[in-house]
């Protein structure tokens, strides 16, 4: 049966598909590298964070998989933007930043594009620096400092987790605007060109960052009331 199936499937006619994230080849090779550079240290830092929290916490291992999981397909919802060389999409960033921080989403948004470039031809390997960055750093650090801006003038915690689910999932696309401009056109051209793939993404991202803002809430109150262990450092 398993030989039949892939017969099949190699008899199947191909479709041209949009590549996730930005694309291979779309990039000049010293943004390549300058993305590369920013991206390195943070998986570093999210490896060794791992290594510490798993040793004080029996929990985090599971749930750091089961966080990784849902950026992993949230990150698999592909929806096409035009021009750009790239897709809109769910992140999944926001959540992972709360309950897990900043160094281990960077890792988590690591494995996942990695996996999506190399088995799903999603992203590329050249690109995957700049992936990262939009993705796995800066969305949640943004969205995480935003959560502690709010947080410290006493904005609810219901807020304060909305937010970041919305601005994680934003932040990405204005970052992969900014990475595309800089790559595709000359330094005095940028902020024009920067503009012009922000309006590309925004008519299908900003309702995706909304509901994703909601998802969050639902699911960080969800596991306050049946595991509140995990998310007392929010209170």
């Amino acid at each position: 049966m398993q030989i039949i199936f892939l017969f099949l499937l190699f008899l199947y006619p191909a479709y041209p598909v949009y590549a996730m994230h930005i694309a291979e080849g779309v990039l000049e090779f010293r943004w390549v590298f300058f993305w590369w550079l920013w991206a390195i240290p943070f998986i570093f830092l999210g490896l060794y964070r791992i290594q510490k929290l798993k040793k004080r916490n029996p929990l985090f291992l599971p749930l750091l998989a089961a966080v990784g999981a849902g950026v992993f397909v949230f990150s698999l919802i592909p929806l096409p933007v035009p021009i750009t060389g790239t897709t809109s999409h769910p992140t999944g960033t926001g959540l992972s930043c709360l309950l897990l921080g900043v160094f281990s989403t960077g890792v988590i948004s690591f494995l996942s594009l990695l996996i999506q470039a190399v088995f799903l031809g999603h992203g590329g390997l050249t690109t995957l620096g700049a992936n990262i960055v939009s993705l796995g750093i800066a969305g949640p650090m943004f969205a995480l400092s935003v959560y502690y801006l709010l947080k410290f003038f006493k904005f609810p915690l219901g807020i304060r987790v909305f937010f970041v689910g919305l601005l994680a999932d934003l932040t990405t696309y204005v970052v992969t605007s900014g990475q595309l401009a800089l790559s595709l056109v000359k330094l005095q051209d940028f902020w024009e060109t920067f503009m012009k793939f922000l309006l590309l993404f925004l008519p299908i991202q900003l309702p995706l960052a909304i509901l994703e803002g909601f998802l969050t809430l639902g699911i960080i109150r969800y596991v306050s009331i049946h595991r509140p262990q995990i998310v007392e450092h929010l209170l």
